[in-house]
């Protein structure tokens, strides 16, 4: 992350041998993972949206243009992982009451994109 002249923070990435890094992010972002084939980086945003972006490495980046999948704010979601098959587990950090919410999401995955 890094804070271009916006001054909020900025998802950038670029390839370990080296060259330009591509900013990613089009309104901030705050936690981002990669799936378990790096061919998807999912990440926040700051007005707390999860989005996700496919990425191509080569002998340079290809980069597609980030997809909004859902709202976190609505659901009280504040980070997430990133399973081994694709979709996500998100871990809720604001509980309020004495029992812990749980919301389960399906289909949420059905319009990924495919390199």
């Amino acid at each position: 992350m890094a804070r271009p002249e916006s001054g909020r923070p900025e998802l950038f990435v670029r390839l370990l041998e080296g060259g330009e890094s591509v900013r990613v992010s089009e309104n901030g972002a705050w936690v981002a993972r990669f799936d378990l084939d790096g061919e998807m980086l999912y990440f926040t945003t700051s007005d707390r949206r999860l989005a996700s972006v496919s990425i191509a490495a080569g002998s340079s980046l290809a980069i597609g243009a980030p997809v909004v999948r859902f709202e976190l704010s609505a659901l009280g979601w504040t980070d997430f992982a990133v399973l081994p098959d694709g979709p996500f587990l998100a871990l809720v950090r604001e509980i309020d009451g004495s029992l812990a919410p749980l919301t389960v999401m399906t289909g949420w995955n059905a319009s990924r994109e495919t390199s």
